[in-house]
């Protein structure tokens, strides 16, 4: 996440670069279905710009049948940079190993497969960030060094999400902007607050049935995504926490009340 950037610097493309890592890796790319939440007076009856006929989230901005073919030579020429990274590696650091390089590294690993599946790593956990312990060990037996294996890790997912950007993400941008155009819709028009009669219901839960990520976080992500102050969210957990505290508190205080008491009772009782 930190780009290997030193914490004593700051670096307008490390914060560029850590900007879009945290994006993908909570799915909060401004896709369509995500524009519906601030604008949906503008966007209301918006699909994918590509398929046209599914809503587009996160997931389908890389699954949708439209970009498939694009996605497997994304995931063929992934597969081809991995092991080329290592190969730089070893030859710079160990030249008498270079013969015993891999020409794959895990090929039939699901991190190569291009589903959506809430048991397994699949490339959609890559394109958010997300490494496998497999992958990490695999790579780590040519790279025995913590940091030079962190170091190409990071550069192989900083390679990934250029890849996605160029060839997914950047003319999918360029679709919608010509249909922006066709409807004149204007950048000053989407700053500007919903004023129409559609309106965002801020109590409905925005959470696609394909986000990991918001299944196990469901009251933060939720206040996120509805458009609510998320420190809203803090707040009641922080109250809910210091209210059961306190009831804590006091029951121990009368349960330790209730003891001295009966012990106190039960000696005058004895010495009477």
């Amino acid at each position: 996440m930190d780009n290997d950037e030193p914490s004593s610097s700051t670096s307008f493309l490390a914060s560029s670069k850590k900007k879009s890592h945290v994006k993908y890796l909570i799915e909060e790319l401004p896709t369509i279905e995500h524009m519906k939440k601030r604008r949906p007076d503008l966007y209301n009856n918006w699909l994918c710009p590509n398929c046209e006929s599914q809503q587009e989230t996160f997931s389908h901005v890389w699954l949708c049948s439209s970009v498939s073919h694009v996605m497997n030579q994304i995931i063929t020429a992934s597969k081809q940079d991995i092991v080329r990274l290592i190969i730089e590696k070893v030859t710079a650091l160990h030249p008498g190993r270079v013969s015993s390089l891999p020409s794959t590294i895990l090929d039939q690993h699901s991190v190569w497969s291009l589903i959506h599946s809430a048991d397994e790593f699949t490339f959609l956990d890559l394109i958010k960030g997300f490494v496998p312990k497999e992958f990490s060990l695999a790579v780590g037996i040519y790279i025995n060094n913590p940091n030079d294996l962190k170091s190409l890790i990071v550069t192989f997912l900083d390679n990934l999400h250029v890849r996605i950007r160029d060839q997914i993400w950047s003319p999918r941008c360029e679709l919608i902007i010509e249909k922006e155009k066709t409807l004149n819709i204007t950048t000053r028009q989407k700053k500007r607050k919903n004023s129409s009669s559609i309106q965002n219901n801020s109590n409905t839960v925005f959470i696609s049935s394909d986000s990991t990520l918001a299944c196990h976080n469901l009251g933060f992500i939720d206040y996120i995504q509805t458009g609510r102050n998320w420190l809203d969210f803090t707040r009641n957990v922080s109250h809910c926490f210091l209210s059961n505290l306190v009831c804590y508190i006091v029951t121990l205080k009368i349960y330790f009340f209730s003891v001295t008491f009966l012990f106190s009772f039960n000696v005058s009782l004895v010495f009477r």
